[in-house]
């Protein structure tokens, strides 16, 4: 006869779960730092949401265009910006939401005394995100799953206008800024006008403003401006551009850490800003913005 309070034992065959599996296909694993790829992914990011990222040998590529078809942005990483790229056996494509993959990223510091090591598993479904940050006695790791998006199902990549345009002036991108926060206190668009040789963006009093004619803004870049094209050039061309945009995508090359800025537009035509990093002589990334702009009619 069995005593009931004898604890009777069973064989169970315990299976693990796992938070993270393995890749769903091909994949691209990336380690970097903060300092990098925090910088890098602003660039799309104040533009659009979500976009597609083509993962290649060579390269990790961005084209996105934002929902009113009035920005656009391109921005190619070379391989030599990361300190390891190494693709599956094909190259891929998959899509991604910027808040979500910047959120987490936010974990990796990249202040002057610190850059966290920082990197990426990514393939068409997921992308994993490992942060290491150095503590006085420990060193803490981190890693987060941000669910990725079905690449047919974001906006269709845009085609890049091919346009030739005459006026070319590189500047300092927190020029840039400065600028377009003065213009942005009297007008809500920008004028970008070539002047002499000369690069200068002006704001007025807005048409629907009461105060029309009473204020205005001109910030001067100085002699700088260069012809690309001087058949096209007729002399003092000029475009209006929405600052909200204008200021976005200053914001994003400010972030970016940009070299410099180099603006190309003609007379009411898109502008391009024109970018690239360096990072110990080598070319990280490089990009462009285009704008369209405001025909007043």
């Amino acid at each position: 006869m069995t005593d009931e309070t004898t604890t009777k034992t069973m064989s169970i065959n315990d299976t693990q779960a796992q938070l993270f599996g393995e890749p769903s296909g091909n994949n691209a694993m990336i380690e970097t730092s903060g300092r990098v790829i925090r910088p890098m992914m602003s660039v799309p990011g104040v533009l659009v949401d979500e976009s597609k990222v083509h993962f290649n040998r060579g390269e990790m590529s961005i084209s996105a265009v934002d929902p009113a078809n009035v920005g656009m942005v391109e921005l190619t990483a070379h391989r030599t910006a990361f300190e390891t790229f190494e693709l599956g056996d094909e190259e891929f494509t998959t899509a991604v939401n910027y808040d979500r993959l910047e959120s987490q990223l936010a974990n990796a510091r990249m202040g002057k005394a610190t850059d966290d090591p920082v990197s990426l598993d990514v393939d068409g479904t997921r992308t994993l995100v490992t942060t290491e940050r150095e503590y006085t006695l420990t060193t803490l790791t981190q890693t987060n799953e941000v669910l990725n998006i079905d690449p047919d199902s974001v906006r269709v990549e845009p085609e890049v206008p091919d346009i030739r345009l005459p006026c070319e002036a590189t500047v300092d991108v927190e020029a840039l800024t400065d600028a377009l926060e003065s213009v942005d206190r009297v007008s809500n668009h920008a004028i970008v006008r070539e002047r002499n040789g000369e690069l200068v963006i002006t704001g007025e009093g807005d048409d629907d403003d009461e105060h029309t004619g009473e204020y205005g803004t001109v910030a001067n870049f100085g002699d700088i401006v260069e012809l690309r094209d001087e058949e096209e050039f007729e002399g003092g061309e000029s475009s209006r551009y929405s600052l909200d945009y204008f200021k976005d995508m200053a914001e994003g090359l400010k972030s970016a850490k940009a070299d410099d800025v180099t603006l190309v537009w003609g007379d009411e035509f898109p502008i391009r800003l024109e970018f690239e990093r360096t990072i110990d002589e080598e070319t990280a990334y490089e990009g462009v913005y285009f704008l369209a702009p405001r025909i007043k009619t």
